[in-house]
């Protein structure tokens, strides 16, 4: 029964600090519950741009190990395209410096994009992210064990 004729007490006769001061501890409180989600949004925001550019990061090294048969080999049709601009002998090494200069610039720009988009808009920007790091772990998969069709 005390612990009720307390609560009651500073309950109705608050001043303007005890009004203040408890404005403050809800605030803390709930920054203390936001911190909790930003941290795991963040944790998660790094987990798909990491996914996403050690793919990209594999499929270059692929390209390179792979170079004197990727002119034959690659299903990208403008991947092809731009290693024909090379004109080269058949049988030759395609010089692959504009083909893996557009790959590495297509990745940042999809890290950005990600990453901007999950700045902008949360809610959006981490169903987005997270459906561009399933394909991208889907193609990780295909690039390993996946055969050629051509």
């Amino acid at each position: 029964m005390d612990v009720f004729r307390i609560e009651l007490n500073h309950t109705y006769n608050r001043g303007p600090l005890d009004y203040f001061q408890n404005k403050v501890r809800c605030a803390h409180v709930r920054l203390e519950n936001h911190y909790g989600r930003w941290q795991q949004s963040w944790i998660s925001v790094v987990a798909y741009l990491a996914l996403v550019a050690s793919v990209s990061i594999y499929d270059i090294i692929l390209t390179i190990l792979y170079a004197p048969y990727l002119k034959y080999a690659e299903q990208n049709p403008i991947g092809r395209w731009m290693m024909d601009l090379d004109r080269l002998a058949n049988g030759a090494t395609p010089d692959l410096t504009l083909f893996l200069t557009m790959k590495s610039l297509g990745t940042i720009v999809v890290l950005s994009a990600m990453y901007g988009l999950i700045l902008w808009r949360s809610r959006l920007g981490h169903p987005v992210a997270l459906g561009v790091s399933c394909f991208q772990f889907w193609l990780a998969a295909y690039l390993t064990f996946g055969t050629s069709t051509n």
